[in-house]
């Protein structure tokens, strides 16, 4: 997974607010004493959080950035009192200073919105297009493969999928889910369906899956920046996707794909391009284009740099 110039030090932390997240600081701030970094890159909220607390404490935050990749107020699993919570969490850390860099233009929005407009940078997620370009696109089929890709969890609506397959005949598409989830969810969603879930692949793998794939669904309540969806457009697969924060980031409604407001046209647009092969290739194409030239690697790398230590 991770380049060999890459050392890996594993922090053990949980999901939930506990006991455990003290645990994790201390253990944080015990490697921030042994090491020295020119800049520390925190991914998710708890390891914002963790790690915001930790450079201050260090009087480092100035060498602090933090990417959301879908703030947990916006969580759609949680009850509002609960969002709140995460709201004021949010706002406090980010008034210790420190930068976040949002993964999508709307994610930026969010931000200063909701935690003012200073130290707030936009750095969209990059994907490795050699790895793309090295992968054929498999010639047009009669039965349409729809694909998508993640964990089977309320985040990702599988109910939505699983509809959509329920109301296009078998002899117009098959539809496969790419990743896994625990045993529960996949009984409670998928289980019914014409849903077919591979279970988690390697990136190869992946891209071989995309490149037999013809149309590709994001049904997800709330988003970061979805690589999957970035990689799919990526290897031209035309998306259906909710249009929530970092799908609509990523799909350009009506040239790269479709972008949904509610089930009804999730169904509709999958529909469309399922049954329209020409519609399926001009906007894969287009897809292409679009993804390759804005969210390549040295892009990202390059955009990292200026937001860690400056022009």
């Amino acid at each position: 997974m991770f380049d060999a110039s890459v050392r890996r030090i594993v922090l053990p932390m949980k999901r939930e607010i506990g006991f455990s997240d003290l645990r994790a600081l201390l253990a944080l701030l015990k490697i921030l004493r042994s090491e020295r970094f020119d800049a520390i890159h925190s991914h998710s909220s708890k390891a914002g959080a963790l790690a915001r607390l930790a450079t201050f404490l260090r009087f480092e935050i100035g060498k602090s950035c933090y990417s959301p990749h879908g703030f947990a107020f916006l969580r759609r699993d949680v009850a509002e009192k609960k969002r709140r919570l995460f709201h004021l969490i949010e706002w406090l850390l980010h008034k210790l200073g420190g930068k976040i860099a949002a993964c999508s233009a709307t994610e930026k929005l969010y931000a200063e919105q909701h935690l003012g407009k200073h130290r707030i940078y936009l750095l969209e997620n990059g994907i490795d297009t050699a790895l793309i370009n090295e992968v054929t696109r498999a010639d047009e089929r009669k039965v349409a493969r729809v694909v998508t890709a993640g964990r089977v969890a309320y985040q990702k609506a599988p109910w939505r999928l699983a509809q959509i397959a329920h109301h296009i005949a078998a002899e117009e598409a098959e539809f496969i889910w790419i990743g896994d989830g625990d045993a529960e969810s996949k009984t409670e969603w998928l289980a019914d369906s014409r849903v077919v879930v591979s279970g988690w692949l390697d990136k190869q793998r992946l891209m071989a899956e995309f490149a037999n794939s013809d149309v590709f669904v994001l049904t997800s309540l709330w988003e970061g920046m979805p690589i999957a969806l970035i990689e799919a457009q990526a290897m031209g697969i035309p998306a259906v996707a909710t249009n929530i924060v970092g799908n609509k980031d990523v799909v350009v409604h009506g040239k790269t794909g479709f972008l949904a407001d509610t089930d009804e046209e999730l169904l509709l647009y999958t529909r469309k391009l399922v049954n329209d092969p020409k519609l399926r290739q001009r906007m894969g194409r287009a897809a292409r284009r679009h993804a390759i030239s804005r969210f390549g690697k040295d892009k990202f790398l390059k955009e990292s740099e200026l937001i860690y230590f400056g022009a």
